[in-house]
């Protein structure tokens, strides 16, 4: 029942608790509305001539922020989704950091060249001699520690390469490659 002339402050509080959602304001939805609310007063004044009655009305619509909240995860059932994470991604790591010491390195080394002196670390290196081992010593570790990503990641390629065909079957099945004993066959 929506509030009208003659509604109880009972009725009224009983409306703003159960009412609102009655009055077609979204349910379950993150979107803000209104609600439109109308204020009227009745003033009864006693004159010489009679009563004397003076209405006023005030309109406004009041803005409501909804707060969305999460409903809690209720699993139905078993999932087969298996996330696409490299075999060893700690050895890759690991070969990236010493990838890192050696590019570091070939700075501290190159440095000696721009500044002629050690403008990474104080007095290192100190000569041509030391400058020209330090930027060698760390192309050679950088070349290393490369050369090693890169045979952890032929590693996966096998692996990986089955997942894209299967990708690419499911959700581009006019791409998929022939395999390798279909292409001696014509169609």
């Amino acid at each position: 029942m929506a509030p009208g002339p003659t509604t109880t402050t009972a009725q009224f509080a009983a409306f703003l608790a159960t009412g609102l959602q009655a009055q077609g304001t979204p349910t379950h939805s993150d979107a803000d509305y209104t609600v439109p609310v109308t204020v009227g007063t009745i003033e009864s004044t006693l004159t010489d001539s009679g009563l004397t009655q003076l209405r006023a009305e005030t309109s406004i619509d009041i803005p409501v922020t909804i707060t969305a909240v999460a409903d809690p995860v209720t699993p139905s059932g078993t999932s087969s989704i298996q996330e696409d994470v490299p075999g060893n991604v700690g050895a890759q790591i690991g070969y990236a950091m010493i990838d890192v010491f050696g590019l570091t390195c070939v700075g501290i080394g190159a440095s000696w060249f721009a500044a002629g002196k050690g403008a990474i670390l104080t007095n290192f290196p100190s000569s041509t001699a030391e400058a020209v081992a330090c930027t060698l010593g760390g192309i050679v570790i950088m070349i290393w520690s490369v050369s090693r990503i890169l045979r952890e990641i032929a590693k996966q390629a096998p692996e990986m390469q089955a997942k894209y065909d299967a990708y690419i079957a499911v959700h581009h099945p006019d791409k998929v490659r022939p395999k390798p004993e279909d292409e001696g066959q014509q169609p």
